[in-house]
């Protein structure tokens, strides 16, 4: 396994080192969540292609915001990156109000972003959006899924019938008739 690996992974010798990385780096950057796609079935295929990118690059972080050269603090660094793409390219029809959300707690001084990929797969997977965009998507959604929605109201009287309204000029002039 770890041989069938390294020949998935290196491109060494195979392409020219700095366009390989630039490729893989661009595919992990761009990969998006599909409509359709499960959040088990994106996070697959980003840790497949995370795998690739730290094969050819090595501990992929910036190094800029590590203040030591440990090793512990060196990936716990590469793996909060690594999930800010995997968060980054998520489904927006289904996760932008959770990221306007995450950006807006920020904002405020609460960093609730998460700092692995198992956390941001538990977030994706069980975020509850009860957003009015969220709520008009499930509409838009059921209508089209042929269900029909009534707005009937019922008159002062109960009886939901047309004509029984209290307040309309016909019911008062019927009412009236019949005492």
């Amino acid at each position: 396994l770890k041989m069938l690996h390294a020949m998935s992974h290196s491109t060494m010798g195979k392409q020219e080192p700095n366009w390989a990385l630039v490729t893989v780096l661009r595919r992990l950057l761009t990969m998006q969540q599909h409509k359709h796609d499960t959040v088990n079935n994106y996070y697959l295929r980003f840790k497949s292609n995370a795998a690739v990118l730290q094969a050819q690059w090595g501990a992929f972080y910036p190094p800029h915001m590590v203040s030591s050269k440990n090793d512990a603090e060196i990936a716990k660094a590469s793996e909060a990156i690594i999930t800010s793409i995997f968060l980054a390219n998520s489904d927006n029809s289904r996760f932008r109000s959770l990221k306007e959300r995450l950006n807006n707690d920020f904002l405020g001084g609460k960093d609730n972003y998460p700092k692995t990929l198992d956390k941001a797969v538990d977030l994706l997977t069980y975020n509850q959006d009860h957003s009015n965009r969220a709520l008009q998507s499930i509409v838009a959604k059921s209508i089209g899924a042929g269900f029909e929605a009534s707005f009937a109201q019922k008159g002062k009287n109960g009886s939901g019938k047309p004509g029984t309204n209290d307040d309309d000029e016909d019911s008062k002039k019927k009412k009236k008739s019949t005492r």
